[in-house]
């Protein structure tokens, strides 16, 4: 079976297409932006981007920085971290 259109109406087809995936980039765009750090959990990787630090660092310094653990994985909190830094928290022996 062949459907026959007009030019037309395929050009207004993908015309509005590309509307809505525009607004769809900017609708994503706009909610990472607006997000809270609170509520973003993660892995190390997440301490890893927030400190700049290792994973053997993290784990040097995991006694002094806010995490949780559960089931034997750590779970870090970005907005915690970012306070953490932010607030120029001392390790023991007066070390960053």
């Amino acid at each position: 079976m062949t459907l026959l259109v007009k030019d037309t109406q395929v050009e207004d087809f993908f015309d509005r297409v590309r509307q809505v995936v525009r607004e769809e980039i900017a609708n994503n765009q706009n909610s990472k932006t607006e997000s809270n750090p609170y509520d973003e959990w993660g892995g190390k990787e997440v301490a890893r981007e927030v400190t700049g630090w290792s994973d053997s660092t993290i784990y040097k310094k995991l006694s002094r920085i806010p995490h949780a653990k559960q089931g034997g994985k750590l779970f870090f909190n970005r907005g915690q971290l970012l306070d953490f830094i932010k607030n120029g928290q001392r390790t023991k022996g007066g070390k960053r």
